[in-house]
């Protein structure tokens, strides 16, 4: 039996698909918000995917959320970063 490299599996496509969200996701709030969000993390679990950091207003915290959501596709997401 032939074995395929990993990127030809159905778990290699699946595993490059979640990372092309996560960069997509983190671009997309990068470009639009800058470092207003510090610490950022998108992590893309079975759930769905969620954001963590810390940011200074809830403005930053909402549009990260509206964000996220424009580019999930179709996932779920959720927001914990924390507001000081």
């Amino acid at each position: 039996m032939v074995e395929l490299p990993f990127f030809l599996t159905r778990e290699g496509r699946e595993q490059e698909q979640r990372e092309a969200v996560v960069r997509e996701v983190t671009c997309a709030i990068r470009a639009r918000l800058g470092n207003a969000i510090r610490s950022l993390h998108v992590v893309y679990g079975d759930e769905g995917i969620v954001l963590t950091g810390r940011t200074s207003s809830y403005n930053d915290r909402m549009m990260a959320t509206f964000l996220a959501n424009d580019h999930a596709r179709g996932k779920f997401v959720q927001n914990d970063i924390e507001v000081r």
